[in-house]
């Protein structure tokens, strides 16, 4: 697929180390910033692993793949996974009120939209709770996070084939729409998730382009 989407480049340089894709401008967390590299660990659910991390530790990470379909090809979202620990509920939420509001979940969706847009898929998939490898009869594992929920939330439709089709675009409400204490808020978020894809965009042209 690396080849068919002309990203033979921005593919090798990524297995053999991870890529910064972008630097957040997230309240009080300079060093947050999205990577893009291969992990073994998640092989069964996809090629290449998107994290948000810091300095620290790794915050989130979203495992995606490209597929191949008559129509063209889209990027798959395999696997969603958030931070271990006994602190990992209250860390995420430290992490949305440092990216403005935005879950650290969403925002790798945005990522990854940007990412499919980069590649000239025709849209994005997300993996189903029936449909992830953790729930094949040889491997049923309890899932700690529900696929269709997110699904739901973020408005995808079913793909057909217990998995779901998310949007490339969608349109934000109008700020007007906004309750007025809360515009300052959405107002950073967009900005914040405005420069992290142009950021990521200029990084998988640099990318694709070099070698």
């Amino acid at each position: 697929m690396c080849a068919a989407i002309g990203w033979q480049a921005l593919c090798l340089r990524m297995a053999r180390q991870a890529l910064v894709l972008a630097r957040l401008d997230a309240a009080r967390s300079p060093d947050l910033r999205l990577e893009l590299g291969y992990d073994p660990r998640f092989g069964k659910e996809g090629e290449w692993v998107l994290n948000l991390c810091s300095a620290e530790r790794r915050c989130y990470t979203m495992v995606l793949g490209f597929r191949s379909h008559a129509a063209g090809h889209c990027l798959h979202i395999g696997c969603l996974q958030g931070p271990d620990g006994p602190d990992s509920r209250e860390y995420v939420r430290e992490l949305t009120r440092a990216l403005h509001g935005e879950r650290p979940r969403e925002l790798l969706l945005e990522a990854a939209r940007e990412l499919a847009e980069c590649a000239g898929c025709s849209h994005l998939e997300l993996v189903g709770d029936r449909q992830h490898i953790y729930r094949h009869r040889r491997k049923r594992r309890r899932l700690a996070f529900s696929y269709d929920r997110f699904a739901a939330e973020i408005h995808a439709t079913p793909s057909g084939s217990q998995g779901w089709i998310v949007p490339l675009r969608v349109a934000p409400r109008g700020l007007e729409a906004v309750a007025s204490r809360k515009r300052a808020a959405t107002a950073r978020r967009r900005d914040m998730v405005r420069a992290m894809r142009a950021q990521l965009r200029a990084a998988c042209v640099a990318g694709a382009a070099a070698g």
